[in-house]
């Protein structure tokens, strides 16, 4: 169980000034803190009786994470990563790769000849990039 002493040398960053103790408190008989140390938040909670563990709101809004997404979880070594996966979305993505597009293609236009113009530019690119290699 951490007391005061750990909790303010955890927050001082072994000594390098970047760290900030944010809050404290005490909840049934345990020392609730929080840190900033540089771009790197620090909150302690309680597991709950089921295993469970609240992902703060100060983090979830900063992640943006909201109800329905997926939190997978990785044990590494003796601690947990978890990374968060938005939920399926229904709205168009039409344009979103425009920036990326070098000519726009008509929705009529003959599929095959296309295709074939694609390949023979991707050769032509990765034949100079490998002149320019050697």
């Amino acid at each position: 169980r951490l007391d005061a002493g750990a909790i303010l040398m955890a927050s001082a960053g072994a000594g390098n000034g970047a760290s900030q103790l944010d809050n404290c408190a005490m909840a049934d008989g345990l020392i609730i803190w929080s840190c900033t140390c540089g771009k790197e938040l620090y909150l302690v909670n309680k597991v709950g009786t089921k295993g469970q563990v609240v992902i703060e709101k100060e983090i979830r809004d900063r992640l943006g994470i909201g109800p329905g997404w997926i939190a997978l979880q990785r044990l590494v070594d003796n601690h947990v990563e978890i990374q968060f996966v938005g939920p399926e979305h229904n709205r168009s993505l039409m344009g979103s790769l425009k920036k990326y597009a070098k000519f726009a293609i008509d929705p009529d236009a003959d599929w095959n000849q296309i295709r074939e113009y694609a390949w023979s530019e991707a050769v032509k690119e990765r034949m100079k990039n490998q002149e320019r290699d050697q």
